[in-house]
């Protein structure tokens, strides 16, 4: 178990900290599971609880909720400001996380 960085756009922090966004999809893996990961510019650490490799179709039929959009066509969206395609074939890493503790001054 160790602390890794993975980064998200700074539209998901509430959805983050509300525990709405409760998985990412990404292009590579960054770690493993029961290591965990700060929210950029907080002290609020998650724990990643699984990591699957699943094509983003059925992440865009079955998990855009999940991953913190309202509907399909706002993942979609998303997605293509980032990607420029929807390569619906593709797996890509999914991780799966919960909110796990708040950093203290001496330490985790």
């Amino acid at each position: 178990m160790k602390e890794i960085n993975i980064p998200f756009n700074k539209i998901f922090n509430n959805a983050l900290i509300m525990g709405i966004k409760i998985c990412t999809t990404k292009n590579k893996k960054y770690g493993e599971i029961g290591d965990y990961f700060r929210l950029r510019g907080t002290d609020i650490y998650f724990k990643i609880i699984n990591i699957s490799r699943i094509k983003l179709e059925d992440i865009i039929n079955n998990l855009y909720i999940e991953e913190g959009f309202n509907s399909k066509e706002d993942f979609k969206k998303f997605w293509l400001t980032i990607h420029n395609k929807l390569q619906l074939d593709k797996k890509y890493y999914l991780y799966t996380f919960i909110k796990k503790w708040l950093r203290k001054r001496n330490g985790l």
